[in-house]
């Protein structure tokens, strides 16, 4: 009768406690030199004080500790199965009925170990220590600003290029709503193009700038996105504008943007459950909200402008509200485009006729509407100059009016060169409908709507510009699923490749071993690395070259043990 042979679990014990003890020293070894490594550029940037040093490099640990950690157990399990075999166990093994399978055992168990703890630091522990390593080095915003321009460097905000020869930080006073005030002095700005040249410079002796602290839209989940709303005034200043001198002016002008949470503008900060919620609603990245916003505002002025060139042809009359929900109604024999608007034709009287109804408070009479008797009316489409804050809305320019409006002695009425009705929107606003869609659906929504087919130069740039971003973060999310697959299965790869290289060269010296594991476990790494790249540069075509580093060092490591088991 035969026997079931036992599994060696003696051997196993021994060997999985040295696998243990060298993995772990060699990993505290080379995590501290790394996080160390890592604090240098901090510091000698200024961006990282001394008394925070030890601080960050115990932050820095564990994210370090992803990259040291399959190195370290390549290199463990090759000097542990060399000792082994040049003590000639693995001899003994053999001749004792334990096959080399059994014998690689605790370096295939040892390989998932890693395989399991690379796993959990990448999903729960790196995000968010690597977003406190950031906030420890971005520090606040203002602070950031007056330290790179006091060391004489350009600031990159709001689409600009930033350079003064001094700023200081100050008191912004009490219900300014300000967090921050900057001073600038002998200020210069810059907005580039897309190509990278400059397009309008602006000088000035002083500058503003105000930070605000401002909420982003909740994102999915409800967790609110914190960002800060920046406002520069500039007085004095001297304009140029595509290489065309624009003159000097005495007025103040205010420029305003958004700064991003740092913290959510890099898919490795994010968790897998958070990298599958940025497929469907990419906008959470600052760079698509933008982009989604402007193409849902342009979508809504075109779609706004058809239901009102339908509604002026077929009624004669057309309907726009303010944000506070009065209404005014405009009688035309229709429009005609004038490059900057749509100029509103007389009706059969001669005259554009208007009637203002303003809102009444509740349970009071409603009030007779303003009338408005104009030669001549532009309505005006307009989003602001704020790009990361743009609003929807029409302004009517009434020419040589007549005001007919409601006072304690009746109606009278005025003439007036000029009258301005500002803040509308059309009855039927599409452009909250359009802010409520994610960017893909937003995409699929403009490219489907047979009223937003007709050629226009801004929403064909704005549909490319959406879709690259789009295009963009979903490449950065497969790119880094991916690396964070196959990061977990070369460490099992790089065990096994330092245990089986050790058995076969026993003969050799340790350094001999370790060159032949060594060295195709940092082709694997690269290859990883460099097909993150190469997917987020040219999509799934990159995950050729991500996955090929691991796969030719699986086929290695089974060349090698083909060649180990027939010996």
């Amino acid at each position: 009768m035969e026997t079931r042979r036992r599994s060696p679990i003696l051997l196993w014990k021994f060997l999985t406690a040295e696998l243990l003890r060298l993995v772990s020293l060699t990993a505290a070894v080379l995590v501290a030199v790394i996080a160390f490594a890592a604090s240098v550029k901090p510091m000698t940037d200024g961006l990282l004080q001394a008394a925070d040093l030890l601080k960050f490099v115990l932050y820095a640990i564990p994210p370090m500790l992803s990259y040291a950690l399959p190195f370290a157990g390549g290199f463990a399990a090759t000097l542990v199965y060399h000792r082994f075999a040049t003590d000639h166990e693995a001899v003994a093994a053999h001749a004792g009925g334990i096959s080399h399978r059994a014998v690689l055992m605790p370096a295939v168990g040892g390989g998932i170990a890693v395989c399991v703890v690379l796993g959990c630091l990448n999903e729960w522990v790196n995000p968010s220590l690597l977003r406190r390593l950031e906030h420890m080095v971005t520090r606040d915003v203002a602070a950031w600003i007056v330290q790179e321009i006091n060391r004489g460097k350009a600031v990159e905000a709001g689409g600009m290029s930033i350079l003064a020869d001094s700023a200081s930080l100050v008191d912004p006073g009490e219900g300014s709503g300000a967090t921050d005030l900057l001073i600038l002095r002998k200020f210069i700005a810059i907005e580039r193009d897309k190509a990278g040249l400059p397009q309008t410079e602006v000088t000035s002796e002083s500058g503003w700038i105000w930070l605000f602290p401002w909420e982003g839209e909740a994102e999915q989940g409800g967790r609110p996105q914190p960002q800060s709303r920046v406002v520069m005034r500039l007085a004095n200043y001297i304009g140029v504008a595509g290489g065309q001198w624009r003159g000097r002016s005495d007025e103040s002008i205010e420029l305003a943007w958004a700064v991003p949470n740092a913290f959510r503008e890099s898919p490795k900060f994010m968790r897998w459950g958070e990298l599958r919620v940025l497929v469907d609603r990419p906008e959470r990245i600052t760079r698509v909200d933008i982009r989604r916003r402007e193409l849902a505002m342009l979508a809504a002025e075109h779609l706004g402008m058809n239901h009102l060139l339908s509604t002026a042809g077929e009624s004669g009359r057309i309907e726009l509200r303010d944000t506070e929900g009065r209404r005014i109604a405009i009688e035309t024999a229709g429009m005609d485009n004038v490059g900057k608007g749509w100029l509103l034709r007389p009706g059969p009287s001669g005259k554009v006729l208007a009637w203002l109804f303003r809102r009444s408070s509740e349970g009071s009479v409603q009030p007779a509407p303003t009338e408005l008797e104009a030669t001549g009316a532009v309505l005006i489409p307009s989003m602001g100059d704020e790009r990361f804050n743009r609003r929807y809305n029409f302004r009517v320019d009434f020419e040589d009016v007549a005001v007919t409006d409601s006072t304690s002695a009746g109606r009278v009425t005025t003439r007036r060169p000029a009258y301005a009705v500002t803040g509308l929107a059309p009855a039927a606003d599409p452009s909250t409908e359009l802010l409520s869609l994610a960017a893909p659906r937003l995409l699929e929504r403009v490219r489907r709507d047979p009223g937003l087919t007709q050629p226009d130069a801004r929403l064909a740039e704005a549909v490319r510009d959406l879709a690259t971003a789009v295009r963009t973060v979903h490449r950065q999310v497969l790119a880094k699923r991916n690396e964070r697959i196959a990061i977990p299965v070369s460490a099992v790869l790089m065990m096994l490749t330092g245990a089986v290289m050790a058995l076969r060269l026993s003969r050799r010296t340790p350094l001999v071993v370790y060159l032949f594991s060594f060295l195709p476990a940092v082709v694997c790494v690269v290859t990883v690395s460099g097909g993150q790249q190469a997917t987020v540069q040219s999509g799934p075509a990159g995950l050729v070259l991500l996955w090929g580093g691991v796969v030719a060092l699986a086929v290695y490591v089974l060349w090698n043990y083909r060649i180990l088991s027939r010996h």
